[in-house]
């Protein structure tokens, strides 16, 4: 990294323009830090906006995140997704979350423990990925749907088994987050979960504007017939999205991307202006121009 090498444009312009591709490119990121000291400031916060735990990456990263002071990760850090098989899942989200008091989005692919649930209620989120109801077995397994960290939340992606959802009985009680407008649950490609699916939408209320039901079978969705008997609603839609798929798409989403949530909306809003044919399906196809 240079320090010395001086500017040929105006600070100000240099800066929005470094700025300007972190954003768009944000895999250039770890390049541009090493082109002089001052880029480095004003992108390095960039970097930490997007934090993504897979694999064996989350080792290298929590070691990095323990060199930053805490206001820093509290104020730069907005959106979380983490995928982490075992007990490495639990560990690691409760570090991730003591640091970043100030997520906007958080997904948690993998199971974790009810200790997760303390570093949850303090947030505030818009957006939250997760399977839920481990998270409250040590109060019965019964989801408290009104704790503050639900209020605020606008976007619900549900990785708990279909089964688990129906028979806990919390599910009936969706309605009752305020700002509750998407709702997504995962399924596999077992017809007889489709009423289950039926009663979780059917207590969701007017307030939803669009509802996905992520299919992870790999199975070309209007090749096997089942879903004709999903939910009779222009809100309903069904989406092939593998966890590869899923996380793929989160990234593009919380960069500003069009992720499958904005993908779905514009299925919706053909289908209400009676551009979609026949009336009766609920995935996308190429011809939709989605």
């Amino acid at each position: 990294m240079s320090s010395t090498m001086e500017p040929f444009l105006p600070v100000e312009l240099e800066q929005e323009i470094f700025q300007t591709s972190a954003l768009l490119y944000p895999d250039c990121i770890p390049r541009l830090l090493l082109v002089a000291h001052r880029v480095l400031v004003w992108i390095e916060p960039i970097l930490y906006r997007v934090i993504s735990l897979t694999g064996t990456e989350h080792s290298k990263l929590l070691l990095t995140f323990r060199t930053k002071p805490t206001d820093f990760l509290r104020t730069r850090v907005r959106h979380v997704f983490a995928d982490i098989p075992g007990a490495a899942s639990t560990f690691t989200v409760n570090q991730v979350l003591r640091r970043t008091t100030e997520l906007q989005s958080l997904a948690v692919l993998s199971r974790t423990a009810p200790s997760v649930l303390d570093h949850l209620k303090p947030l505030r989120l818009q957006r939250l990925a997760i399977v839920l109801e481990p998270l409250f077995t040590e109060a019965g397994g019964t989801v408290d749907l009104t704790l503050p960290m639900f209020a605020s939340l606008t976007h619900l992606d549900l990785f708990d088994p279909l089964l688990n959802l129906t028979d806990g009985g919390w599910t009936s009680k969706l309605s009752v987050l305020p700002a509750l407008t998407h709702l997504a649950l995962s399924r596999d490609c077992i017809t007889s979960e489709l009423d289950r699916v039926t009663t979780i939408f059917a207590s969701c209320g007017e307030r939803i504007r669009v509802f996905v039901l992520m299919d992870a079978s790999g199975v070309q969705l209007g090749q096997r017939g089942e879903e004709v008997m999903f939910v009779d609603d222009e809100r309903c839609v069904i989406m092939s999205l593998s966890s590869q798929e899923y996380r793929r798409d989160w990234e593009v989403g919380v960069w500003g991307g069009a992720d499958f949530w904005v993908r779905a909306e514009r299925f919706v809003a053909k289908k209400r202006r009676g551009e979609i044919e026949p009336k009766s399906r609920h995935w996308i196809i190429p011809e939709d121009g989605i």
